[in-house]
């Protein structure tokens, strides 16, 4: 599949995740939507095996030292340490957890600078760099759509709505993040970096529109409560989408001279450290703000409030590294 058209269809598989879970949700059997995946499992895993054959050359004996095996497992274990403090009902440790994670990431990320075989590409890991600017804002907006998580809940809860419901209009988020990617993914130059400045704006914008309009519940009219909902959400996943394609552009045009392949396998590294981070953090703002204590009604309303206007400050900071971004010029073209 071309570069240009993977860029684009990237969120397009998560259309069919909530709606899927709602359905198991709805005849009281959600955790069949879990074993439902272990198929698709054992497809793709027989379909790497069928085409990803091996070199008929061997490869060299000292191919395993190559393994960046210290990174890996320092991020590996902060995501453990986050997951395993979400395991408690106390906040206190849900806390240590986070916190002990971000240590973590930061040890892995101080190896990484004097490490002689590198997870990331030069430069990646330095805010002063154009490189290191794009990984943090690839990781800083993908932590702001971890809020998708709670929406089915929220919208069930405050709004009434039935659990399949619920899931397709969480799915908006992702045909956002679609719709926004296809109509950017053709801009260049002056163009595209525009678009680097709108994105995070209008994500931030309607993180901080979901902040009001989740917690109001009964507030308004529930047609056009849906409506004002599914349109910030369609938002959140805009924002992404619309600067997603430039910000992948500029990781494999700033990468060091010899490390595009290091620099394309990052992305995927970056990307997915982000979002578990950023459920981890949405979990503890959201039990903080009452999700579990006192819970019920009032206790989502304050949740929702807070996890959407906490979480509106990561795109905010991207507004201002697409500045350091949009500063380096590089050339723009077909991929």
């Amino acid at each position: 599949m071309p570069w240009r058209w993977y860029r684009e269809c990237e969120a397009w598989p998560r259309f069919a995740d909530p709606p899927w879970g709602g359905l198991f949700a709805e005849a009281g059997h959600w955790r069949w939507a879990f074993w439902t995946l272990l198929p698709l499992c054992v497809l793709q895993a027989l379909l790497v095996a069928a085409r990803l054959k091996p070199h008929a050359k061997a490869p060299p004996a000292d191919s395993a030292a190559r393994i960046p095996g210290p990174q890996i497992a320092l991020l590996a274990s902060s995501v453990m340490a986050v997951a395993a403090g979400s395991l408690s009902t106390s906040l206190v440790w849900q806390a240590a957890g986070v916190a002990a994670g971000l240590m973590l990431g930061a040890t892995a990320i101080a190896w990484e600078r004097r490490a002689a075989v590198r997870l990331l590409p030069r430069g990646a890991t330095v805010l002063g760099t154009a490189l290191g600017v794009v990984y943090a804002s690839v990781a800083l907006l993908l932590a702001g759509t971890t809020t998708e998580i709670f929406v089915p809940y929220f919208l069930q809860t405050l709004h009434g709505h039935t659990p399949l419901a619920a899931g397709y209009l969480a799915a908006a988020m992702a045909g956002g993040w679609s719709l926004g990617a296809m109509l950017s993914s053709g801009h260049e130059g002056r163009g595209a970096a525009r678009l680097l400045h709108a994105g995070p704006a209008l994500c931030t914008l309607s993180l901080l529109a979901l902040s009001i309009l989740m917690p109001l519940g009964a507030g308004l009219q529930p047609g056009l409560r849906t409506l004002l909902c599914g349109l910030a959400l369609a938002g959140v996943g805009a924002g992404v989408g619309i600067c997603w394609p430039h910000l992948l552009t500029r990781v494999l045009t700033l990468a060091p001279p010899g490390e595009g392949g290091t620099a394309s396998a990052a992305i995927t590294t970056v990307q997915l450290y982000g979002m578990a981070t950023g459920a981890a953090v949405a979990g503890l703002v959201a039990n903080a703000a009452g999700l579990l204590s006192p819970g019920g009604v009032g206790g989502a309303q304050s949740a929702s409030a807070w996890l959407f206007a906490s979480f509106a400050v990561a795109p905010a900071l991207v507004i201002l590294l697409a500045r350091r971004v949009t500063k380096t010029r590089v050339a723009y073209e077909a991929i």
